[in-house]
């Protein structure tokens, strides 16, 4: 069925990647070389925008959109270790009845020292309140990345280029970074998970008359008699999620109707943007990733884990970027998808919010197990 579709296609992709084993780099030898190589990426994309903290019930609040033109720059190493990063925003942002509120330009350089676990940053970022939006070619919908012609890129990064030039440079900083074997730990992490993804199998009932759902969080609902299996992420072990699954029923119960309406809907663009924003039946990385992120892992020092964790390293850490290129890959690794990563995870969290609360949530007579899982 879709979830395990969804799987299946990834683990086909993944078994037909050449993996170069961990054991054949030479620390010493990349650390001496100064080959580099550089990716720079134009995107034009629309995204969900979600409040960067909860609310006091433990939810992200659902905002708006915000329509982006960006440029991502990525400088690595021959290890493809990204050593440098930037990236240079135009967002102009849009309410939940689509006005246009205000517009953001920021630039951010992150230099990473993997040798000794640093990072000199600089990030600069202004709101504008325009009468109208800054962004060019912004007409797609939500999870669209528009293909741009030679001439529209040109004049999509002109434009970034223009509207970011008047920001005041940021003072240099630096902070801590990640080391040359915590950024092999993360790809060793997630290119695990996608081998471990053969053993993976939590299926979804074809008897449902309604069911979504990715990476084993997902929902069963028969609404012509009102029974429904709700699934989300709860904790993490030894590489692999644990899953809070309610069984119950709908009829009869507003209290379980008005949740399962709400957990449907955050489950759903959950996986819109994990599954289809983030292209996973293109890039097997995708589920690399996301098994991390269920496996509660410990990715970056100071920062929770799981998917609140995440979303908040991509808000605040100067080395989001580098990091999850380390997740994926250096060619996968842009701020649209990073962007994308980030809104799957504010979802998936709303979701376990309901399964984590669920006496709150669900009436009495729900029950509730705890599952192994992706």
């Amino acid at each position: 069925m879709r979830t395990v579709f969804k799987r299946t296609l990834s683990l086909v992709l993944t078994l037909s990647m050449t993996v170069l084993p961990f054991s054949d780099i030479s620390l010493a030898e990349s650390r001496s070389s100064e080959s580099t190589s550089k990716i720079k990426t134009v995107e034009v994309f629309t995204v969900d925008k979600l409040s960067d903290l909860k609310n006091e019930k433990g939810f992200y609040d659902i905002e708006g959109t915000s329509k982006v033109n960006s440029i991502t720059e990525v400088i690595a190493d021959i290890r493809g270790f990204p050593v440098e990063t930037n990236i240079s925003v135009v967002e102009d942002v849009f309410d939940n009845n689509g006005t246009y509120v205000y517009s953001k330009v920021t630039t951010e350089t992150a230099k990473n020292d993997f040798s000794k676990g640093k990072v000199k940053y600089r990030k600069s970022s202004k709101r504008i309140d325009n009468e109208s939006p800054l962004s060019e070619f912004t007409e797609t919908k939500i999870g669209e990345i528009t293909k741009l012609t030679q001439a529209q890129e040109t004049i999509v990064e002109n434009n970034i280029l223009e509207k970011t030039k008047s920001l005041e440079q940021g003072q240099e900083s630096e902070s801590i970074g990640l080391t040359d074997i915590q950024f092999l730990k993360l790809r060793e992490l997630a290119q695990n998970a996608l081998k471990n993804e053969q053993t993976s199998s939590q299926m979804i009932s074809p008897l449902a008359l309604e069911q979504q759902g990715a990476y084993d969080n997902y929902y069963n609902h028969d609404t012509s008699t009102g029974s429904f299996i709700a699934q989300a992420l709860y904790t993490g072990s030894s590489g692999h999620g644990y899953y809070e699954k309610l069984v119950g029923t709908t009829y009869g119960s507003t209290k379980n109707a008005t949740t399962m309406a709400s957990f449907k809907s955050n489950i759903n663009n959950y996986e819109t943007n994990i599954i289809n924003f983030m292209d996973a039946a293109t890039w097997p990385e995708v589920t690399g990733y996301a098994s991390v992120i269920a496996s509660f892992v410990l990715i970056v020092i100071g920062f929770a884990t799981g998917p609140a964790g995440w979303v908040s390293i991509v808000l605040n850490y100067a080395s989001a970027l580098a990091t999850f290129i380390g997740l994926t890959s250096t060619a996968y690794g842009t701020y649209s998808r990073m962007s994308y990563s980030k809104t799957a995870q504010q979802y998936l969290e709303n979701a376990r919010q309901y399964t984590l609360n669920y006496p709150t949530y669900f009436d009495s007579s729900t029950t509730f197990s705890v599952v192994s899982g992706f």
